[in-house]
């Protein structure tokens, strides 16, 4: 077995929350040093816009905390030689990681891989708990810049406050989170 990572992991999608966010800031205070603002640093955060950081973060925290519980677990023989058929993969029992399946090497991750399952039992499968929250993550990241492009090109010289999102938003990303996080959870591996 290989130690490290695992080349199936993806997060950048937990750290879209955190780019979106401080790249808006940056631009709000770029935007208000070319106004000359006496404290150009001074921009306000919605609450909201903190719990969605802290959402995120918890995910990006949490996941490979909950698939570290994986790596000790030994699958069946059957399940590891029909992922080995599934995936094309012939040193998939080698490169594994307990019930967690790992690329032979760097090189071999795909975009597709955050989409797929992480366990050797679903590692050619969609995961949809991985799907809606890249389309819930997505959504919101495009709504948001939407709002700070916005502000941006109005000519508005103050910049004071980065835009709000709804409580709806932050409340579906939460729960698309917890769902995410609810499945890694899950066993997708029978195991000796």
């Amino acid at each position: 077995m290989t130690a490290g990572y695992s080349y199936r992991k993806s997060p950048c999608l937990f750290l879209v929350a955190e780019d979106v966010i401080l790249s808006s800031y940056l631009a709000y205070a770029l935007a208000r040093i070319a106004a000359r603002a006496a404290d150009p640093l001074a921009i306000k955060l919605d609450a909201a816009l903190l719990t969605l950081m802290g959402i995120s973060s918890a995910s990006f925290v949490g996941s490979p905390l909950i698939l570290s519980t994986k790596r000790d677990r030994e699958p069946d023989d059957g399940v590891i030689d029909k992922a080995t058929a599934l995936a094309d993969d012939p040193q998939l029992a080698a490169n594994r990681q307990g019930t967690l399946y790992a690329n032979p090497s760097i090189s071999d991750a795909r975009v597709t891989d955050m989409f797929q399952g992480d366990e050797v039992g679903n590692t050619m499968q969609l995961d949809l708990a991985k799907v809606q929250m890249f389309f819930f993550t997505i959504v919101s990241a495009l709504a948001f810049l939407a709002l700070v492009v916005a502000n941006l090109v109005s000519g508005n010289p103050d910049f004071s406050t980065l835009p709000a999102l709804s409580p709806g938003i932050v409340t579906a990303l939460g729960i698309s989170h917890a769902g995410y996080l609810s499945s890694k959870g899950l066993n997708h591996t029978p195991t000796q």
